[in-house]
């Protein structure tokens, strides 16, 4: 982080490293608290314009308990969208953005559409029609999700 590298560079003169929420801060409770301690060494305070954080204890504990809260939602938000992708996969559904020569093909099953993978060539792309990544892609594990 170019701002933490300012505050090393100008240590002693940076009193305050302002950060809107702490959950914009540091993506886990562990990275918090270290680059938090890098900026006391320093001799940087960390504050957050929407909380409560500081040197008392009340304020400690929370800051502590918001930097969990944080790691704890972008965990259940990574498992979600994980599932919901393995979800898709098991429905037949192609859900990442196509890789370069493939096209994302669009199919009627009964009532439900399905989105599958397409060589580019059959879109009037010829020249990509013998593209490495054909082979790749319809062998072994992700020749379950291409149609």
């Amino acid at each position: 982080m170019a701002a933490i590298q300012f505050c090393r560079k100008n240590k002693s003169k940076v009193e305050a490293f302002i950060v809107l929420r702490v959950s914009r801060f540091a993506r886990n409770t562990e990275d918090h608290m270290a680059v938090r301690k890098i900026l006391a060494g320093y001799g940087t305070n960390l504050h957050s314009v929407t909380e409560a954080i500081g040197n008392k204890p009340q304020e400690k504990v929370f800051e502590v308990m918001a930097a969990a809260f944080s790691e704890y939602d972008n965990a259940i938000r990574k498992q979600q969208c994980t599932d919901g992708m393995s979800e898709k996969v098991n429905q037949g559904i192609y859900p990442w953005k196509p890789p370069i020569g493939w096209w994302i093909m669009t199919r009627e099953l009964g009532s439900a559409k399905r989105l599958s993978l397409a060589p580019a060539a059959s879109r009037k792309a010829p020249m990509l029609a013998a593209w490495p990544m054909q082979r790749v892609l319809t062998s072994g594990l992700t020749n379950c999700m291409v149609s």
